[in-house]
């Protein structure tokens, strides 16, 4: 079961598994049970608990089914249909349960839009409760000032749109639809599933980090992935036991297209 896979995230173990939503084909969402977005075992892999939602607006939101699709002998992914055009946004959630008095809870979410200027709206789409991530790429022909930037976890500095040859990206946290002023490590990874880097951000950041991602020059876009985790102190009841914190775990997809500042197109 699914279950078995996703606790491995919140124990510690060496070979960590996480709850990764992506795009493949034009109208398809893939998840996945692995270490960066890479398809997991089969007998892991279940669609019983896990719920995606499609938005396109503040007021319309549609379920998305899933089904299990196997990928070579022993591995399998999760794979639903949506019909949306940009702008839009998925989002993900599961509740696995508690473990040793904790609660553990994930999310993953991914977004389309056709200017960064969406994202002001989009944001506020679907679900607004628990911990989300988003992947956002504000060079689009544009270089906004965000008033970010300068604390330590960032890896570019404030309206840097290249470092070191990577695309400078923000991720945004928020938690119950708000920025999340908390300390937190923010982890990275390539489409491949290999890491990229983990930023540590203090609380004054507010839950913008600016992040930089590696690009891929062989590919029409870059494909990335993050995580994060904030355990809440908030006791309650969970189907008749008692816990006294939420572990909740965070991941979020994008895909990076760029143009350098001599116009030659980058992904």
């Amino acid at each position: 079961m699914v279950r078995l896979v996703l606790s491995m995230m919140g124990l510690g173990f060496s070979s960590a598994h996480y709850l990764f939503m992506q795009e493949g084909a034009p109208g398809e969402v893939i998840v996945t049970f692995g270490e960066g977005g890479e398809p997991g075992l089969s007998a892991f892999c279940s669609a019983d608990d896990v719920f995606v939602t499609s938005s396109v607006s503040s007021t319309h939101s549609e379920n998305v089914t899933l089904s299990k699709k196997r990928v070579g002998f022993l591995n399998a992914e999760l794979v639903g249909s949506f019909s949306a055009e940009p702008p839009f946004r998925l989002q993900l959630t599961n509740t696995y349960g508690i473990f040793s008095g904790t609660l553990l809870k994930y999310t993953s979410s991914l977004g389309e839009v056709t200017t960064q200027n969406d994202w002001i709206e989009m944001q506020e789409w679907g679900v607004q409760s628990g911990l989300e991530i988003t992947i956002r790429d504000p060079y689009n022909g544009q270089a906004p000032e965000f008033g970010f930037g300068g604390l330590p976890g960032d890896q570019c500095e404030n309206g840097q749109k290249f470092k070191d040859g990577d695309a400078c990206v923000l991720a945004i946290v928020r938690f119950d639809g708000e920025l999340l002023p908390k300390d937190m490590n923010i982890t990275t990874f390539a489409a491949d599933g290999t890491e990229i880097a983990t930023a540590f951000q203090s609380a004054q950041a507010y839950g913008v980090t600016i992040l930089k991602v590696p690009l891929d020059s062989s590919a029409a876009y870059t494909e990335v992935f993050a995580k994060v985790n904030y355990r809440q102190e908030a006791p309650g009841q969970y189907g008749g036991e008692a816990y006294d914190i939420v572990d909740h775990w965070a991941t979020a997809y994008a895909r990076i297209v760029r143009a350098s500042d001599d116009g030659q197109v980058l992904v």
